[in-house]
């Protein structure tokens, strides 16, 4: 049986992967601007994560960042698959292309969630930036408050690139944002874990 923390990490990483309150389409997405110990321990492989509730809100912000052995066209397709989120969590019931157009696309995640978190369902507008060369969302409909994101990607040397995770997200549920923080602190950097694994072997 799984942990209730277990169960709240399904619902954090699909909510933070997968919706976004409306900003502009072509926002420019965070980008991290590590200090040299936090390059030292990026190139020893280790994935940052960190998050902090903004002030006078029950706004938590995660931010999520670690190098992959990837050129940054594979890592934007990969975060713009609207598949690659069962990667990250196991509760999507099923999901559903509305609509494709170039760079962008609406798609609809039925996810399934134990009491008392209940059921959640999200149509986002996902859109590929190359010009920023990032992915983001944005939430069409659905049950969550307010969540906003992107992945941001940056060459670097031999073949690497840095990608940086930033959601601001409120689930709009009783659970106390300490928790929230707790959990997902745990689990964010399956979001650059899961790359590596995919498109390291390639």
């Amino acid at each position: 049986m799984s942990s209730p923390r277990a169960y709240l990490s399904i619902l954090l990483l699909a909510v933070a992967a997968m919706t976004t309150s409306v900003r502009p389409a072509h926002a420019t997405p965070y980008r991290a601007t590590p200090s040299p110990e936090e390059w030292r321990r990026i190139h020893a492989g280790e994935v940052l994560s960190s998050h902090r509730i903004l002030p006078g809100s029950s706004v938590i912000e995660f931010t999520a960042i670690g190098q992959v052995k990837a050129p940054a066209e594979n890592l934007l397709a990969f975060y713009f698959e609207p598949t690659t989120l069962r990667r990250f969590q196991s509760a999507i019931r099923e999901h559903r292309v509305i609509s494709s157009q170039f760079q962008r696309m609406q798609v609809r995640y039925d996810v399934g969630l134990p009491w008392p978190l209940g059921s959640r369902n999200f149509t986002l507008d996902i859109h590929s930036v190359p010009t920023e060369q990032a992915v983001e969302w944005r939430l069409l409909e659905g049950n969550v408050k307010e969540n906003r994101g992107s992945y941001a990607v940056t060459p670097m040397t031999n073949g690497q690139s840095l990608v940086t995770y930033r959601i601001q997200a409120d689930l709009d549920t009783w659970l106390p944002p300490f928790l929230i923080a707790w959990v997902q602190g745990g689990m964010l950097p399956k979001v650059i874990l899961e790359a590596r694994q995919e498109l390291e072997t390639m």
